[in-house]
């Protein structure tokens, strides 16, 4: 049964002008974002077929997911305030330091509502995490992944194919139960997969997380606790 736990963002009690204020901030954003479409090159610049751009946390400039430069494109979502996210930020790092070489991009996106851009560059900050942060204030990128939870992966192809989804490994077996040291590690197995030229075997798997809420939704988003 899925439990509700403390707000991922600390923010229980935040009016409804409050979340309307902030939704009108992020549509504006995400509608700047398109209009200048500087992914990373000049303004003008022609988004790839597949391809999302989506705006830079806290700068004047929007990044292509996937990268069309890249062997494969890992998104990983995921929230300031989310325990399960948090744990696993070393790992994403890790990850990142050992395929970024060979040619895989790494993005973390922010797609939980009402979550600033200093709570976010903090975050980035104090997790130590160098790869892209991006927003996705209208959930283009998460519907496109089918993603729920955070912390969840989504492995992209150039050509905006999704190659892999789901855990990074299956350290949890639910929430708030985990392993010392995980059984199988996923997303490294899919990428392994990829750079030898095969497709991911599983291509999907079930993430333990945080629900993100939708953008109507409550602030009080609930937590995946189902055994797998």
């Amino acid at each position: 049964m899925p439990v509700r736990p403390t707000s991922l963002h600390g923010a229980a009690g935040m009016s409804r002008s409050h979340h309307l204020a902030r939704r009108i901030l992020l549509a504006l954003l995400s509608a700047a974002a398109l209009l200048c479409a500087c992914g990373g090159g000049g303004a003008g610049s022609e988004t790839p077929t597949g391809a999302l751009r989506l705006p830079a946390v806290g700068e004047e400039k929007t990044l292509l997911v996937p990268d069309p430069d890249a062997t494969a494109t890992v998104v990983f979502f995921v929230a300031t305030e989310c325990p399960i996210s948090n744990y696993f930020a070393p790992e994403m790092e890790r990850i990142r330091v050992e395929y970024g070489p060979r040619g895989i991009a790494f993005r973390a996106v922010y797609a939980v509502p009402d979550e600033g851009v200093e709570a976010i560059r903090a975050h980035t900050a104090d997790y130590g995490l160098k790869m892209p942060a991006l927003l996705d204030p209208e959930h283009a990128l998460l519907s496109r992944a089918g993603a729920s939870v955070t912390p969840e992966a989504a492995v992209f192809a150039p050509n905006g194919d999704l190659l892999y989804r789901g855990r990074i490994d299956d350290t949890y077996v639910a929430y708030g139960r985990q392993r010392i040291e995980p059984t199988q590690r996923d997303l490294r197995l899919a990428l392994d997969a990829i750079l030898a030229g095969a497709s991911p075997d599983p291509s999907v798997t079930e993430a333990i997380g945080c629900f993100i809420p939708d953008l109507e939704g409550s602030s009080l988003p609930e937590t995946s606790s189902e055994d797998h």
